[in-house]
């Protein structure tokens, strides 16, 4: 997905707690607990690659001349 495979690592990782988040999620019976504990972990992954992304956007020439 990212041309960075740090980036893409970080992404899958992502990806995977959102899955688990999701199956116990659809589940009405899941474990609150559990739902919660991943929910977070999901977001603060979200947050870990956010900064990844802003770092290497800051960081890499590549994206010197690029306009937003």
């Amino acid at each position: 997905m990212y041309r960075e495979p740090h980036l893409t690592k970080k992404s899958k990782e992502c990806a995977i707690i959102w899955e688990e988040w999701y199956e116990i999620f659809q589940d009405e019976n899941g474990d609150q607990i559990k739902r919660k504990e991943l929910r977070t972990q999901w977001c603060q992954c979200c947050d870990e690659l956010s900064e990844m992304i802003n770092q290497e956007y800051l960081t890499n020439p590549r994206y010197n001349n690029l306009k937003m």
